[in-house]
């Protein structure tokens, strides 16, 4: 996960890694759940992670707190590889596609794991714009790798999904917070066992 200042194009992680920023990092551990506390160019992080009790579905929560005097213009970006039952150095039968917002995946050559669907999508607290990208390659970039990922270079994500590619979930989400104000997004992740699954879990979450 990646915090980026639009203004200055300075990104940072809001957690101690990939790009740990040079504060200090509170991490506390809970039954099922974990958070990360920091304060970077003044803006205050707080992340919440778990998984539901009885769904397949994991929920990154970031809030972000603007301690600055003036209005921030920031993105949030979400970062996760596919691999879906195939080894990552070898081409994937992995096929994406969006569906209302929501990023989904299936390879269709995953053989005791065939017919499952991976999906992704942002619940946010406010007004925000939302892009995504589905190959790694694009977002990562060539010879690069996740402390410096081309995608963070770029204005906003290309939206490129399909098949062929090499898979990935990646989304950004920006928006602007005034001083003093804070704003939640949940990164949510999970896999469903077919179609009707897979809309019944995002009607829930």
């Amino acid at each position: 996960f990646y915090i980026r200042d639009e203004d200055t194009g300075e990104f940072w992680s809001p957690m101690p890694g990939p790009v740990a920023a040079a504060v200090q990092h509170q991490a506390r551990h809970g039954f099922g759940y974990s958070c990360f506390d920091s304060i970077s160019q003044e803006v205050e992080q707080h992340v919440t992670m778990f998984v539901a009790q009885n769904d397949p579905v994991k929920i990154v929560r970031i809030r972000i707190t603007n301690r600055a005097v003036r209005p921030r213009r920031l993105s949030l970006f979400g970062y996760q590889q596919l691999v879906m039952g195939t080894m990552p150095e070898f081409p994937s039968g992995i096929r994406t596609w969006i569906l209302d917002g929501v990023v989904c995946a299936r390879n269709d050559k995953a053989a005791d794991f065939l017919g499952g669907i991976a999906f992704s999508f942002a619940v946010v607290s406010g007004t925000a714009s939302e892009h995504v990208c589905c190959d790694r390659q694009i977002f990562i970039g060539i010879n690069r790798s996740v402390r410096s990922p081309a995608a963070l270079h770029q204005p906003v994500l290309d939206e490129a999904c399909g098949a062929d590619l090499d898979p990935c979930f990646a989304r950004q989400v920006q928006f602007t917070l005034e001083a003093g104000n804070s704003f939640e997004c949940d990164f949510v992740f999970g896999e469903a066992l077919g179609e009707d699954e897979l809309c019944s879990l995002i009607a829930r979450y």
